[in-house]
Formats: C-alpha cells, structure tokens, sequence
C-alpha cells in the first residue's frame, strides 16, 4: 500500500501514458481528478485541490475566457 498521498509505480506508469496520449488521468489514484476553477468562497478549507474564488469573481471569470481555455497553475 503507498504511503498516503502517494502513487505506485504501476499508477505512474499509466498516469505517464495517458498524458502522453492527451487523455484525461485514472481518477483512482491518491493525485485525484479534475482540478477545477469554482465559486463557493476563498477560504483555505473550502476545496480540495481546486482554484476556489468568491462567486461573483468567477462570474466575471466566466464572461471573459472561453470554456477550455489552458490554464497553468503555478506556486
């Protein structure tokens, strides 16, 4: 059993295969699935992984970039 938060090798391997090929990861291993950009508040606590910001700034958000637009989350 990996050590929590952790990935096996066999994971690695097909998480590294499937972003080679552009396909959406196995959303069953300990990285999760699908970071997203929502509404709902700012605190540190209200999401897990994704991008939370105020409902109203993600309104805006909405009116200004297309659906599907990359987007690089960095440090």
């Amino acid at each position: 059993m990996p050590e929590h938060g952790r990935i096996t090798w066999p994971e690695y391997w097909l998480l590294r295969v499937q972003n080679l090929n552009q396909l959406y990861p196995c959303q069953d291993t300990a990285l999760g699935y699908a970071i997203g950009i929502h509404g709902g508040g700012v605190k540190h606590d209200c999401t897990l992984g994704c991008i939370a910001l105020k409902s109203e700034d993600v309104d805006k958000l909405y009116d200004l970039v297309p659906l599907g637009t990359p987007v690089e989350i960095l440090p």
